[in-house]
C-alpha cells in the first residue's frame, strides 16, 4: 500500500499556526497574571490560572531544569521579553499535546467532504453516558466508565449515522507512544469479536491512524510496517487506514 503526506503536510501546518496563536495567548496571560502580581487588588482571571499553574508547578519540581534559579515573575519578564522567542514557546500550551484529532477532524472536512461528529454537542464524547466503548469480550457499550481490565478506550468520532470511528496521530517512539499501539491493537480485537457475534449489525468502524509511528518498521516483524500489519485485520466493517487512504477504502467497499 502506497501512502501519501497529505495529512501529515496538513497537520505540521496546522500546528505551526496554532503555535503562533498559543504564544500570542501565553503573552496575554503573562501580561495579566504580572498585573496581579504588582497589585494585590487585581484579580486574577480565572482563564489564565493554566499559566499560573504551569510556572508554580515548573518552580517547585523543576521539570525542565533550572540553571538559573528564577521565580514567577522572572519567568514572566522572559516571556514578555520582545527578543525572548524561546521562552514563549516553551510556556505556551502546545497543539502537540492534546486534542491533536480534531486536526484530523478539520481535515476531513475540508479536504474529504466528511463531516467527523465528534465531541458533546454532537453526542460522542471520550467519557460519561454519550461515550462508546467495548469490552474485552467484543460487546458493544454505551456510557461505561473506561476499566482496562474489563474494556477498550472509547470511540473518537461518528460519521455517516453508523461508521464508528478512532482516530489516531502518532508521531514518535517510546514511553506512553507505545501503549498506544496496545491500545490501539485490543480495540481491534474486541471489535473483531462483536463483528463474529452480530453479522448483521450495521455499524462498520474505522480506525484512522495518521503519523509517522505508524509508518515505521513493526517491532516483532521487521518486513512490514506497524500499519501494515495492523491493517491485516481490515475487513467490510473493520476498517484501518490512514486520512489519505480512507476514501479509496470506502469506494473499496462501496460505503460512499
Amino acid at each position: 500500500m502506497e501512502f501519501t503526506n497529505l495529512f501529515y503536510n496538513f497537520f505540521l501546518k496546522s500546528n505551526i499556526d496554532k503555535d503562533i496563536i498559543f504564544q500570542r495567548e501565553l503573552i496575554i496571560a503573562a501580561t495579566e497574571y504580572k498585573k496581579s502580581l504588582l497589585d494585590s487588588t487585581y484579580i486574577l482571571n480565572k482563564k489564565y490560572f493554566w499559566l499560573k499553574s504551569k510556572l508554580e508547578k515548573n518552580i517547585k519540581n523543576k521539570f525542565r531544569g533550572l540553571l538559573v534559579e528564577k521565580d514567577i515573575l522572572g519567568f514572566i519578564e522572559e516571556i514578555l521579553d520582545v527578543n525572548n522567542s524561546s521562552a514563549k514557546l516553551q510556556w505556551s500550551k502546545s497543539p502537540r499535546k492534546s486534542c491533536i484529532e480534531k486536526i484530523q477532524v478539520e481535515f476531513w472536512k475540508q479536504y474529504l467532504g466528511i463531516d467527523l461528529k465528534i465531541g458533546k454537542k454532537n453526542g460522542i464524547t471520550a467519557v460519561g453516558e454519550n461515550s462508546y466503548r467495548f469490552s474485552l469480550d467484543g460487546e458493544f457499550l454505551k456510557g461505561v466508565k473506561k476499566d482496562k481490565n474489563k474494556n477498550t478506550k472509547s470511540i473518537d468520532a461518528i460519521f455517516l449515522d453508523n461508521f464508528y470511528c478512532i482516530l489516531k496521530v502518532t508521531t514518535d517512539d517510546g514511553g506512553s507512544t507505545n501503549s498506544v499501539e496496545e491500545e490501539i491493537i485490543t480495540l481491534i480485537k474486541s471489535v473483531t469479536k462483536f463483528l463474529e457475534k452480530n453479522p448483521d449489525d450495521l455499524k462498520k468502524f474505522v480506525f484512522v491512524l495518521d503519523g509517522p509511528y505508524w509508518m515505521r518498521k513493526d517491532n516483532l516483524d521487521k518486513s512490514k510496517t506497524r500499519f501494515n500489519v495492523l491493517y491485516e485485520n481490515s475487513q467490510d466493517k473493520l476498517i484501518i487506514c490512514t486520512s489519505d487512504t480512507v476514501i479509496d477504502e470506502l469506494k473499496k467497499r462501496n460505503f460512499i
